[in-house]
């Protein structure tokens, strides 16, 4: 079964996160780690300096029904950031890194077409919730 365009649409905005991570510097660890049925983070890495830094991305595409780019940031609501601050608790257990410190960033993805979705506009917010 083809993916759905909403699958499509995730999957090239986090791919696009992946790059500009990966050109600022920063080693990719994980893509969509799951804890269980409790949430998923959809990158792990590590910045240059050796923080690990839990990301969640937003993929929006601009005009039509996907909103503005900055609605990706309302969508990190409260339960969301819980719910991302859980997973990577479990990660970490999982990976016995506990005492190891981390930051949360979000990765707002803009982009006019599928097919320009690897030129998207990205907007990267270090620290964006704790």
């Amino acid at each position: 079964m083809p993916d759905s365009i909403k699958t499509r649409i995730a999957k090239g905005g986090e791919d696009a996160a992946v790059a500009f991570l990966e050109k600022q510097g920063y080693e990719i660890l994980d893509r969509n780690w799951r804890s269980g049925r409790f949430g998923e983070i959809d990158i792990i890495a590590r910045d240059r300096k050796g923080l690990l830094v839990f990301v969640e991305v937003k993929t929006r595409k601009v005009g039509n029904d996907f909103g503005i780019p900055e609605s990706g940031f309302t969508a990190v609501d409260w339960r969301k950031q819980r719910k991302i601050t859980f997973t990577a608790t479990s990660y970490l257990a999982k990976k016995r890194l506990v005492e190891r410190a981390r930051r949360f960033d979000a990765i707002i993805v803009s982009f006019v077409s599928l097919e320009t979705i690897a030129q998207a506009q990205i907007i990267h917010v270090t620290e964006a919730f704790h």
